[in-house]
Parts: C-alpha cells; structure tokens; sequence
C-alpha cells in the first residue's frame, strides 16, 4: 500500500490490497446479482452513457457483518481513512457504502460531484488489468469548475432520483445551463483507472468517467464505489 498523490482535492494509494484479499474481492464480484443502471434517473447517467450494471445491494459499514468478501475490504478502507491524512476532511465516519459498477465498452459518467452526503466518495479499481488505449480514466475538473443543482419552481414535480432525495432540478434535454458551468474553465486533469488503485475525492470534486474505447473489447471497467458520510 503506498499513496502516489495528494492534494486537497485528491489522494491516490497503490496496491492498496494484498494480493490473498483482492483476489477474494475479484472472486466476490462474480458471484453478485446485478442490475443494468437505469439511465436517466440519477442524471449523473446521461442518456447516451451507455451499459452500465451495478450489484444489487449497496452495502453500508455500519450494517455489519455482509457475510461476503467485500469486507476485508472495507475493514482497510475505514483504517486507512481513520489513521492516514488524505484530502478527505478529519472526522469519524458514521457509515460508507460499497456497490460493484462495472462498465462495459461505450459506457461513462457523465460530469458531477457527490457533495450531497457531505463527506466524500471513492472508487477501488478490480479489473484484472487496465491499458491505456481503453480509455475509463477519471478526470477531474479544475476546482474552478463551479457546479450548482437548483430547486424546482412552483408546480413542479420532480421524479428522478435528485428530486426526490435531494428537492433539486436535474438537467434531461437542455444541458446548456450545465454544459456552460462545466465548461468554465474547461480544463483538469486524469487519473488511470489501474488496478489495486483506490481514489479518494471530496464531496465538491467535479468529476467524470472517461467513455470506454471500443479498444477495450469484451473488457470491462469494474471497481467498488462508494460514498462517505
């Protein structure tokens, strides 16, 4: 386990598991029952995104024991959060969340940030093996980049998942408003979605999934994700 990179907004640690226990959470992966994302519902999935599968479950650590192997896992993450300064703020976390994504070629996130529980997000990458011609790289905008979600007017129902979680307007058809906050500066940076690879991020990072290059062929973009709160 070593972390590569830091900032305030990011830290990045490397072979972040023994080989023993990744194999276990690679091996837990195939055995989950999983469902295709419904796009449009959280608007972070466009509805050009593409395939997309997540598990089933979405496990809290607070919820204890999943009697599955996606829990060595997560003993490693609360210690590595509890114990080592990264960009995420000092506190005790009262629960974390973990589901499988995995994208299939052609597939992306588009941009956003996970602010909305107030604390962070990360992903851990388990694909056997990444290239850099696939494509699946994690940009990060600038922290420039100002990104704003209003309320509904009067009258307003809304019904996608933003709305009804969070009372905020998501955008579907006219992405003007948020293509041109994206767009200001316009510039970041990337992060290779390699494998063993944990990526922490803060609650305000905007940042997307980079599409998935038909290079990648039957090869899919797997990691474990989640939210701190």
């Amino acid at each position: 386990m070593k972390v590569t990179y830091s900032d305030s907004d990011i830290t990045i640690i490397d072979n972040f598991l023994n080989d023993e226990t990744l194999a276990k959470v690679r091996e837990q992966s195939e055995c989950l029952k999983m469902q295709k994302v419904d796009l449009g519902d959280d608007k972070a999935y466009k509805m050009n995104s593409g395939d997309m599968y997540k598990s089933e479950n979405k496990y809290w650590s607070d919820k204890r024991p999943w009697n599955n192997n996606f829990e060595p896992f997560m003993e490693e993450l609360i210690e590595f959060v509890s114990n080592n300064k990264s960009c995420l703020p000092e506190k005790q976390w009262e629960k974390i969340s973990c589901m499988l994504h995995v994208y299939m070629t052609g597939a992306e996130l588009s941009w956003h940030w996970d602010g909305r529980l107030g604390g962070g997000s990360y992903s851990y990458y388990i694909h056997d093996e990444w290239r850099h011609t696939w494509g699946g790289n994690l940009l990060i905008a600038s922290p420039e980049t100002k990104f704003s979600a209003n309320e509904p007017s009067e009258g307003t129902s809304p019904e996608d998942m933003i709305g009804r979680n969070y009372n905020r307007l998501s955008r579907t058809w006219n992405l003007k408003e948020e293509s041109d906050m994206i767009m200001n500066p316009g510039f970041g940076r990337y992060f290779a979605p390699l494998p063993n690879r944990l990526m922490l991020t803060t609650g305000t990072t905007m940042h997307k999934v980079e599409r998935i290059d038909s290079a990648a062929g039957e090869n899919t973009r797997r990691s474990l994700t989640g939210f701190l709160a």
